[in-house]
């Protein structure tokens, strides 16, 4: 079974996803959807810090696609109105203390062990 996403597999199965609306506090922010694909628990008032990979990616166009040292580029990119968390800080929204840490089934993809 996987959790927030699409198993490799088969098309059968369960799937656990949270998508969240948001206000920022910094209100040049755009985002106003935000999506966790994995299991988390968050009640209404209650404070996030989210984590976001925001890149766009070009690869190398002089090398082709199975070449292992073909180069990939990133480059930074403005927020959109709809986001997808790798991980999410939880805060309890009166004393602001920190209830736990959620990490996305994408997670390992973007931090090696």
């Amino acid at each position: 079974m996987v959790f927030g996403g699409k198993s490799p597999r088969y098309e059968t199965g369960d799937s656990n996803h949270l998508i969240l609306e948001v206000f920022p506090r910094d209100i040049e922010i755009p985002i106003r959807k935000l999506t966790f694909n994995g299991p988390s628990v968050v009640r209404g008032k209650d404070k996030i810090s989210a984590h976001i990979p925001r890149y766009d990616q070009e690869s190398d166009p002089t090398t082709y696609s199975s070449d292992p040292h073909r180069k990939v580029f990133y480059f930074d990119r403005d927020f959109n109105t709809e986001e997808t968390a790798i991980k999410i800080e939880i805060y309890n929204w009166w004393e602001g203390d920190l209830l736990r840490e959620d990490k996305s089934v994408e997670y390992s993809k973007f931090f090696s062990k």
